[in-house]
């Protein structure tokens, strides 16, 4: 039996108390009209991450931040085998249909309104117990018990590839996925190794080439909380929020010697 390898996006966003999941529906094909995780198949020579950040590219015009990895899937269909590498994502932009026939996002427990594909069924259920209602209640928690979590360390580089190639022969981290702007002006890359979840982010700045300064404070460390709204509300209270990105659904706030130190929610 042929088998396929793809990527599959499970694009969330957060509403009030509960987080939806972008759905796409087939617009052509054996499964027209069916819905599904949108992605595709990972080409000769690319990662299950960048194959994904390219074909949600292609399909949704729009570029894709990849939170983690969620599961694989393992599934028949009549005519071939598929293995199915699924990750958490947020997107940067707002999407637009390149290939679907339509698209909705969906609570949990609207999943079964639409038609899911075989191997996405497989995903649903996972999904259900992460994010459902029940897990909604379990992570209700005071402001006392919020949790943080330290996840990456930002070091702005003059040179990527150098920078690369020391960091997988000093400390063996390797590349697991980046982002690169559309117009060139910056790369952003994230590497890490299997002993840790923490990453470093190396970005690189078209228009900065020189080597920089440390006194710039071209860096910041960033933490992950379980109680999002309960530790914005602390911090506003404080008065140490210096910076907000509400299209990312993130800010910053700043310690007493100025650094910056970037808070984010659980990516549901």
């Amino acid at each position: 039996m042929n088998t396929k390898h793809v990527s599959a996006a499970i694009i969330t966003r957060n509403r009030g108390t509960s987080t939806e999941i972008f759905a796409t529906q087939r617009g052509h094909g054996e499964y027209k009209d069916w819905w599904e995780f949108p992605g595709g198949k990972i080409e000769p020579g690319e990662t299950s991450a960048e194959a994904l950040i390219r074909e949600i590219r292609e399909e949704l015009d729009a570029e894709l931040m990849i939170d983690e990895f969620f599961c694989p899937v393992e599934y028949d269909y009549p005519d071939f085998h598929l293995y199915m590498d699924c990750f958490l994502c947020h997107l940067k932009d707002e999407p637009r249909l390149l290939e679907h026939e339509a698209a909705r996002w969906l609570a949990p427990e609207e999943f079964g309104q639409v038609r899911w594909l075989g191997a996405d069924i497989e995903v649903l259920e996972k999904l259900k117990e992460r994010f459902g209602e029940g897990a909604r209640r379990d992570n209700s928690k005071e402001a006392q018990n919020m949790k943080f979590k330290m996840i990456h360390e930002n070091y702005n580089v003059a040179d990527l590839d150098v920078s690369l190639a020391f960091y997988e022969k000093a400390l063996g981290l390797r590349e697991k996925r980046r982002s690169v702007a559309e117009n060139g002006e910056h790369i952003i890359v994230y590497v890490g190794n299997e002993e840790s979840e923490f990453e470093l982010e190396l970005t690189w700045l078209r228009d900065h080439p020189q080597k920089y300064d440390i006194g710039e404070e071209e860096f910041h460390l960033a933490f992950r909380t379980d109680d999002y709204e309960a530790a914005h509300k602390l911090h506003e209270e404080m008065g140490c929020i210096c910076f907000e990105n509400h299209a990312m659904g993130l800010y910053f706030i700043q310690d007493p010697d100025g650094y910056w130190l970037e808070i984010l929610p659980v990516r549901k």
